[in-house]
């Protein structure tokens, strides 16, 4: 890592490292210890994960992910405040494989698409509460590139009765939460 610290607060550039010694996150930090500019975060291969621009602690102008091959996953577009102006999710080709029992793959959170918050303005990197088709509670929890990364997701019946609730951690499964 490098980076400068002032009243316990990043101050300045800050680099941080993946454990293979490419690079992991590079972003500058204000006076108030926030991100400003352009941020990236990048995959231990080094190619370019995440790229967005901060501007008086907002989302500001294009948001891009990228799959680790290096094409293109998310383009969101941001106002000066904020708001979503334009959000563009694209699919990654895979080649097609056999799957044994889809309904169960639980190592990484469900894709969002359109998130349903009930209008709460939907958090990129912060806690959100996300709603299914019938107004019941979905996703619960913290939030990381649009992403869940620490909280549950819900899954009903189709009469609408919780059947299971599944726990992440770190952006992966870690266990089956209570009933």
């Amino acid at each position: 890592e490098k980076g400068s610290f002032s009243k316990s607060k990043l101050k300045g550039e800050y680099i941080r490292y993946h454990s293979n010694g490419n690079i992991e996150y590079i972003g500058s930090y204000n006076n108030l210890g926030e991100e400003s500019g352009v941020i990236q975060y990048f995959y231990k291969n080094g190619n370019l994960a995440l790229e967005y621009t901060m501007k008086n602690a907002h989302l500001n102008g294009k948001l891009t992910r990228y799959f680790e091959d290096g094409s293109l996953k998310t383009s969101i577009l941001f106002s000066e405040e904020g708001n979503i102006i334009e959000s563009k999710i694209l699919e990654k080709k895979l080649p097609e494989k056999k799957i044994v029992n889809a309904g169960n793959n639980t190592d990484n959170p469900p894709n969002l698409k359109n998130p349903k918050t009930k209008g709460v303005k939907f958090n990129f990197f912060g806690y959100n509460k996300v709603y299914n088709e019938n107004d019941e509670i979905w996703m619960d929890g913290i939030f990381k590139n649009g992403q869940l990364w620490d909280g549950k997701v819900y899954r009903y019946d189709r009469d609408g009765i919780l059947k299971r609730v599944l726990v992440y951690k770190n952006g992966k499964y870690h266990s089956d939460g209570q009933l």
